[in-house]
């Protein structure tokens, strides 16, 4: 089978949706802090979460931008 290659819009695609979970998270995690219903543990841990999916779009992102500067 041909190996099929993500496009940029497609990558890009991909960093918006780890971009609006990671703020979805972030949110969740805001409403529940005020709340005091997130133990220190579980917010710490969804935090760490956060970032990685942030830095994971952020990865992506890059990766569109290179692969449209190969399209050029």
């Amino acid at each position: 089978m041909a190996e099929q290659k993500l496009t940029a819009t497609q990558v890009t695609e991909l960093a918006n949706y780890f971009t609006a979970i990671a703020k979805a998270i972030g949110e969740f995690c805001e409403a529940k802090n005020k709340t005091k219903e997130l133990s220190d543990e579980d917010n710490e841990s969804l935090s760490k979460v956060q970032w990685d999916l942030a830095d994971d779009a952020d990865q992506f992102y890059t990766l569109s931008a290179v692969l449209v500067m190969e399209d050029v």
